[in-house]
């Protein structure tokens, strides 16, 4: 039995986690979102840090949940794996997640807690979590295209000659 399936089950776990989490700090960064949008209208700089909060939480929500039922898709349906999809789709999942990843962490790794505002800084533990998954997840992508092509050169040596 390949071991593509646990490694595929075990992405769609993390996936779906940071999923979770990213989904937690929507409602805390909504609350400060009536804030940001009058802040916004004063200042260029405060409506640039909105939409790229905005932006950077939806990226990871969308990759994640993207990468969730991909995952789960390749545990339950792909047991035999054939054919370039199989192995290309595990190789941009894994892209997507570095890149996600890596703009994320372009503008959350500058922002700083903020005494008084604990949701918010909540928020931002969150979506460091979230910053943080994405490196395992690329990781899992990696290990499910591994042995995917492992698994396809495994069933051609064994077929009769």
């Amino acid at each position: 039995m390949s071991v593509q399936p646990w490694i595929a089950a075990a992405t769609a776990l993390l996936s779906a986690y940071a999923t979770a989490v990213s989904i937690a700090s929507f409602p805390k960064l909504q609350k400060y979102e009536d804030k940001a949008k009058r802040a916004a209208e004063w200042s260029e700089m405060a409506d640039k840090r909105l939409w790229d909060t905005r932006y950077t939480v939806g990226a990871g929500f969308v990759t994640a949940s993207t990468s969730s039922l991909s995952a789960l898709y390749h545990t339950v349906f792909v047991p035999r794996p054939s054919g370039m999809l199989v192995v290309g789709w595990p190789i941009l999942m894994a892209s997507a997640a570095i890149y996600v990843q890596r703009y994320m962490r372009s503008f959350w790794d500058s922002k700083a807690k903020i005494p008084l505002l604990d949701d918010y800084n909540e928020a931002i533990s969150d979506t460091k979590t979230v910053i943080d998954t994405m490196t395992w997840i690329s990781i899992g992508w990696v290990a499910v295209a591994l042995s995917t092509i492992g698994a396809m050169f495994s069933a051609e040596a064994s077929l009769p000659q």
